[in-house]
């Protein structure tokens, strides 16, 4: 399995990810297009962290690649954090006890999943 943790960029993916998934898509015999590539059929699921949208943009875009990708989605859109002024200034990302939990529960579905 695969679980992605990212920054949001423009209410979508950094072009680095966008690179590996394109990368991870390729079929894994080169002589023929149409084997099955590194991704196919994989459990992926997605967290992001970003200013007030919690990345609900990215993580909607990164969804549909990855069903593109025939990647089995785990926990839908994933889970969003929003990153306060602070978080900005100090680098760290401080989690109240709900979003603790609801990261758990993530953590446990995807597991489950694998």
């Amino acid at each position: 399995g695969l679980w992605i943790m990212t920054p949001e960029y423009n209410s979508s993916y950094p072009g680095v990810l966008k690179n590996l998934l394109d990368w991870l898509s390729c079929p894994m015999d080169p002589c023929d297009r149409h084997s099955s590539s590194a991704a196919k059929g994989k459990a992926v699921s997605i967290s992001s962290a970003a200013g007030k949208s919690a990345g609900i943009g990215l993580r909607q875009n990164l969804k549909a690649l990855l069903e593109i990708m025939s990647m089995k989605v785990i926990a839908g859109e994933g889970s969003g954090y929003v990153l306060d002024a602070e978080a900005f200034r100090s680098g760290l990302l401080n989690l109240s006890d709900a979003e603790r939990a609801g990261l758990k529960a993530h953590a446990e579905t995807f597991l489950a999943a694998i």
